[in-house]
């Protein structure tokens, strides 16, 4: 998969290389007066970014798959990210957003990143108090309150 990954990405970047010079020679004229080949050109480059994006993830995960072979995978910490998303889910409605936010993020910190309590507390107060205050105080979305009122 990651060989082919880099296959058809150097083939879109070329492919990209192409789309740009035949936009060029057609005129894109500027922004406020674009010419016929403008919107083709930013699709060439469009497409040159993401060929480049993908080029670079598969070359980074060809050097990880390499570095990792072998290695054992950590349960404890997966099944426990796995239990508190589930928990996350369950106790929403319950426990209301913040509460379970504060939870949540405190039980990661402190298992599964081995945090010391004073860390895993602020952490988890701050990172609760940042999302309560972009998602309830500017986005004005309607977050789960629980049956404390918060």
């Amino acid at each position: 998969m990651i060989k082919k990954n880099q296959v058809s990405s150097l083939f879109f970047i070329l492919f990209s290389l192409y789309i740009c010079w035949q936009s060029i020679e057609l005129g894109f004229g500027s922004f406020a007066k674009p010419g016929p080949g403008f919107i083709s050109l930013l699709a060439g480059i469009s497409l040159g970014l993401l060929s480049l994006f993908i080029l670079f993830g598969a070359v980074i995960a060809q050097k990880a798959t390499q570095d990792s072979a072998g290695q054992i995978i950590p349960w404890v910490p997966l099944m426990t990210t796995f239990g508190c998303l589930v928990g996350f889910t369950l106790l929403m409605k319950t426990l209301g957003f913040s509460l379970t936010t504060f939870l949540f993020i405190g039980i990661l910190l402190r298992v599964v990143a081995k945090k010391g309590w004073t860390l895993s507390l602020l952490a988890s107060f701050g990172i609760t108090l940042a999302t309560y205050v972009i998602f309830e105080l500017f986005l004005q979305s309607q977050l789960p309150e629980g049956f404390l009122g918060f």
